[in-house]
């Protein structure tokens, strides 16, 4: 019974989503498969929205105990935050009234940090198979997701697809390159009350998804594996405003 509940929910929500949000984004520009990776937190007047490997995980805690007042790890503040796609009809209502933020981050980045991350972990081994974490197995890993793999998980596929809407509806849009820093200046800048253990959560939340990837890629990008990024992610780059010229992505 609570399964047909929720997928009634669900539905309901989805037909309603661009007229609640009529005031932020077109109607016709809204993505309702990327309205369940949106966060609500009432009494912050916020929206969040997840970007995997975008500061998520960190994002996701800070806000979690500014809105509940207690720490919890990543996952339990995602499993405890209200979400737009299955929000209560009251929440749901509102949500057009809050404050929607998302953190962006250049392509060239994310993909190495996603790919140094997740396959040195033996569930996405076992999943989609093994790749040297050196740059000659980043290469064999561009040409596999080139070939099949871009969509299989949404760590390295298009940012474009979990996002709600256009850029220009979002009250504010964060760059993972300016993170944390753009985030507590955000939050500051809405008279919001850092919790006392916000630097404990910069320095400690989820320390292991920390590639130091923006560092790394002069080192691990090849020409070709340039070409295959550009190519692959071009509507992303479009999207999100960042140059594909690769030489920017090292400064």
């Amino acid at each position: 019974m609570a399964n047909i509940f929720e997928r009634t929910r669900r539905r309901v929500n989805d037909r309603a989503l661009p007229w609640v949000l009529k005031n932020k984004f077109d109607p016709d520009s809204i993505s309702l498969s990327a309205s369940r990776h949106v966060s609500l937190f009432p009494k912050l007047n916020l929206a969040f929205n997840r970007v995997k490997k975008n500061g998520n995980s960190t994002t996701m805690s800070i806000l979690h105990a500014m809105e509940h007042g207690s720490v919890a790890d990543s996952n339990d503040a995602k499993r405890q935050a209200a979400h737009l796609r299955r929000a209560n009809p009251l929440l749901f209502m509102s949500a057009g009234k809050l404050f929607y933020v998302v953190i962006i981050r250049n392509p060239y980045s994310r993909l190495l940090s996603a790919f140094l991350n997740k396959f040195a972990k033996s569930e996405f081994v076992d999943k989609y198979g093994a790749f040297a974490l050196t740059p000659d197995g980043f290469h064999d890993f561009l040409i596999w997701i080139s070939e099949s793999g871009l969509e299989s998980d949404a760590h390295w596929d298009l940012q474009k697809k979990l996002i709600l809407g256009p850029l220009d509806g979002f009250d504010a849009v964060l760059k993972f390159e300016e993170f944390p820093d753009c985030l507590e200046n955000l939050l500051q800048s809405r008279g919001l009350e850092l919790p006392d253990a916000t630097q404990n959560l910069l320095s400690s939340v989820n320390k292991n998804t920390r590639t130091g990837a923006s560092r790394k890629i002069a080192g691990f990008y090849t020409p070709e594996g340039i070409k295959i990024v550009q190519s692959l992610f071009r509507d992303d780059f479009e999207f999100l405003g960042y140059s594909n010229d690769f030489s920017k992505a090292t400064n």
